[in-house]
């Protein structure tokens, strides 16, 4: 290239570059220039721009702050001024509290020391009259008590009696309490007698008079009660119990009591009448019948009796020597012959038995001999067969002769032997018979159990011995006692016998309680076609358990019942509390301040000796958990009386002593008030054996002796000497003995509660050591007893209650005969004292 244009082109480049140089300077200085401007206006507008804005802002925001400050200030204002409810509702669904469960309460007695102090004047002006004895400090807490749900612990010999009768004057007097609004309830109808005569004697005093008629009304037993409110809850029904045979133009018609007849607990009657019979025993044969499952039953508990009756049982532990045997077998073939004799004589022969001898087994190489064999092939033992309104097969001195005549021995002593071989001896199948019972079962085991030889109609009768029963019974009496039994407890034999434990084996109980609702269920059923019913099925239709299905009863006939006085409580049923409390509600239900229900319970478990009818001292000894009361009164109130004003200290202490294993009881310890004098003693423990005619004849003599030592005090009371025993046949003998000598009294320890007599004689020991399987299941059934305290135990604790009230009849002396030491006496062999050990009559 050329180097002009090689200038040329630097030059042009240069040329270039400068203008650029230029042309950017130009942009620089057009910027700056621009900035400059642009920062001066800015500045000039903006500053008149505030000042427009600000005096334009101003103006309109004032113009709208003040329009809505009116407004606001005028809506707030306005809506203040004005009274405005708004009503939302905020609440949700509620349910009423639980039901009231207490029956006591909340309302109680009131009264102040004013009127405590005039009836203690009262009270003293009729002390000095001789109207009434001077109440201790422990009976004036019963008299005024003000709790509504009173307990009042009352030992044997407190003067309860008396003490009651003031409370009953306190209510009329001084609480204000109307007749027709008390009840003084007793268990019997002479306790009541008892009591009507004092409150006829002492009322008076206080301006009260009270005629027989009205003290009827006051003073009741239970069932009497009952029978004036179902009267009213069913009306046209009689009652089973109250069926009689009142005179002889109207047998079999129903007697009909009025409301003011008094009727005793019907446990305690001493047997069904025929009337009554009839229609348990027609129940019996309707349901047989008729009922295919409960003939089944029967007849298998009749197969169990029938095999029970065949054991020949021994009457001693004897083991006979070989010269023992050799004689008996020697003998035997000549007893056995006149034995049957004997039976042929008197008419006793038993259908469809073919008679003996019949060679029976060996013992030690020698035969004895069967007196008779059924028609099965079964051999049958005769024994001396006795009855109890019949003379004696053999006479004590009758003796077993040879075909010469020649006497060989006493014919009961050889068939006591026999009886005692062929039990140890004799193991095949056998019937053994010495009891027109055993007789009977010989009989209807021929006509009902053997192979197509039962009859087209009638029902086998024959009779049962549950286990812990002392005696057999009827099947159908059965029945009804067991049935009865259970009600007592207040139950529904069907209820019953389904919550029952299971029994072990398909025993005689087993059968029973299978059968026993069927026929109880029928029993009821044949007594409504006849309009009767069991005062036990009214309790329980009356009672709380029924309240909201059962009949109501109007509140004028449960009027009664608002103020209660119940003595000898202890020997209260459940079914009795379950109609009290049921009744007593219904009267709280009113909610009259002025009427409130009140129950004030008198009695002494140490006493309570019915368990065997259905009583239940549980309700006694827990009474606050039974008879519930409303918070604001409190726990019921419970009194103890624990000062004897009949029985010297010893006895008291020794009586005590025999209650030392009883599982349930109150605890206390009674005071003596009796000053103890020459001759006074505790009790007096004899061993005297077998009650034969010889010690009977001593205890006689004994008992004379105890007469003749009473009569020769300064002073004694009415009743000299009182004679007790477990059973009347021991009685009746004794009173024969005796010739009704005046000045003696002769009861069971069950019917001398509440006696007493100078010195007292008990005769038997009290005991009891069986295992009763039914009752124990009711027990379980009923719920109300610890599980572990069975009706067993509670039959023990029984038997020391009894002996104690045998022991506490006794002023200043108590003797005590038993066969051997080894039931509630046994508690008094420990005894350091002046009873020392048992004496040998």
């Amino acid at each position: 290239m050329r180097f002009k244009e090689i200038v040329a082109r630097l030059f042009g480049l240069a040329e270039n570059c400068v203008a650029r140089l230029i042309a950017s300077h130009i942009d620089e200085v057009r910027q700056a220039a621009q900035h400059s401007g642009y920062r001066k206006g800015y500045e000039a507008g903006r500053t008149s721009g505030e000042q427009d804005g600000e005096t334009s802002g101003h103006a309109s925001g004032y113009e709208k702050g003040r329009a809505e400050g009116e407004a606001t200030g005028h809506a707030t204002g306005f809506a203040e001024g004005r009274q405005v409810w708004v009503i939302e509702n905020h609440q949700t669904p509620t349910e009423p509290r639980p039901l009231e469960s207490t029956v006591y309460g909340p309302h109680s007695f009131t009264f102040g020391a004013d009127v405590e102090a005039k009836m203690r004047s009262e009270v003293a002006a009729a002390v000095r009259e001789k109207k009434v004895p001077a109440p201790t400090e422990q009976q004036w807490s019963m008299i005024f008590a003000k709790h509504p749900a009173t307990c009042v612990i009352a030992g044997a010999g407190s003067g309860k009696s008396t003490t009651l009768v003031l409370r009953v004057v306190f209510m009329l007097k001084h609480l204000r309490r109307q007749r027709d609004e008390i009840t003084v309830v007793s268990f019997t109808r002479a306790s009541c007698d008892e009591l009507r005569e004092t409150l006829m004697e002492v009322l008076p005093h206080w301006g009260i008079e009270l005629d027989y008629s009205e003290a009827k009304r006051l003073v009741r037993t239970f069932h009497s009660m009952l029978f004036r409110v179902a009267k009213s809850a069913f009306p046209g029904v009689g009652f089973f119990e109250n069926i009689r045979i009142t005179k002889l133009e109207n047998k079999g018609n129903i007697d009909r009591p009025d409301d003011e007849e008094d009727i005793d607990n019907p446990m305690s009657a001493a047997k069904l009448n025929d009337d009554q019979l009839t229609l348990i025993n027609l129940a019996y044969a309707q349901l047989f019948a008729a009922d295919e499952k409960f003939r089944e039953h029967v007849l298998q508990m009749l197969m169990i009796e029938c095999s029970r009756a065949a054991s020949a049982e021994r009457d001693d532990d004897k083991e006979y020597r070989e010269g023992t045997i050799r004689s008996a077998a020697a003998r035997d073939l000549r007893l056995v012959e006149t034995v049957n004799a004997r039976y042929r004589e008197r008419a006793l022969w038993p259908d469809g038995v073919e008679e003996g001898p019949f060679p029976a087994f060996k013992r030690d190489g020698r035969i004895f001999y069967a007196n008779a064999r059924t028609e099965h092939g079964r051999l049958v033992f005769f024994g001396e067969l006795v009855e109890k309104d019949a003379a004696a097969m053999f006479s004590p001195e009758e003796q077993l002769v040879d075909d010469a005549g020649k006497a060989i021995f006493t014919l009961r002593s050889a068939l006591k032997v026999k009886r005692n071989i062929v039990a140890v001896s004799f193991a095949g199948d056998y019937r053994y018979v010495n009891t027109r019972s055993r007789l009977d079962m010989l009989a209807l085991e021929r006509l009902w159990l053997s192979p197509g030889s039962r009859p087209i109609g009638g029902a086998p009768v024959f009779e049962v011995k549950l286990d812990g029963e002392l005696k057999f019974a009827n099947i159908a009496e059965a029945f009804y006692m067991q049935a009865s039994f259970i009600e007592s407890m207040g139950m529904r034999v069907p209820n019953a016998v389904k919550e029952m434990p299971a029994f072990r084996n398909y025993g005689l109980e087993f059968h029973f309680c299978s059968a026993l609702p069927r026929y109880w269920l029928h029993f009821n059923e044949l007594l409504s076609t006849k309009k009767q019913m069991t005062f036990n099925n009214a309790f329980l239709l009356l009672s709380s358990e029924q309240r909201d299905t059962g009949p109501r009863v109007p509140l004028d006939v449960l009027r009664p019942l608002t103020n209660l006085v119940i003595d000898e409580f202890q020997d209260i049923s459940p079914q009795i509390v379950h109609w009290l409390v049921s009744c007593q509600r219904q009267l709280a239900d009113t909610e009259n301040p002025d009427k409130f229900p009140t129950l004030m319970a008198i009695g002494d478990d140490w006493q309570a000796i019915y368990g065997w009818r259905g009583s239940a001292p549980e309700f006694f000894i827990k009474f606050d958990s039974h008879f519930p009361a409303h918070p604001q009164v409190g726990p019921a109130l419970k009194v103890q009386m624990v000062e004897n004003f009949r029985s010297v200290e010893p006895i008291i202490r020794d009586a005590e002593r025999l209650l030392g294993s009883v599982v349930t009881k109150t605890i206390k310890s009674s005071v003596a008030t009796q000053p103890l004098e020459h001759g006074d003693h505790g009790v007096k423990l004899f061993e005297c054996g077998e009650l034969s005619a010889e010690k009977l004849s001593k205890i006689a003599a004994f008992i004379e002796e105890q007469l003749e030592y009473v009569k020769s005090l300064p002073k004694s009371h009415k009743n000299k000497v009182i004679v007790m025993s477990r059973t009347n046949t021991v009685i009746d003998k004794l009173k024969a003995l005796l010739e009704a000598r005046a000045g003696i009294l002769f009861y069971t320890y069950h019917r001398a509660k509440g006696l007493q007599a100078e010195v007292a004689v008990m005769i038997e020991d009290c005991s009891y050591d069986q295992v009763h399987k039914l009752r124990n299941r009711v027990y379980v059934a009923s719920g109300l007893f610890d599980v572990n305290y069975t009706y067993d135990m509670a039959a023990l604790d029984e038997a020391y209650r009894l002996a104690y009230v045998g022991a506490t009849r006794g002023r200043r002396r108590t003797f005590w005969f038993v066969d051997s030491v080894a039931g509630a006496s046994a508690h008094l062999l420990n005894v350091k004292s002046q009873t020392g050990l048992p004496a040998r009559l």
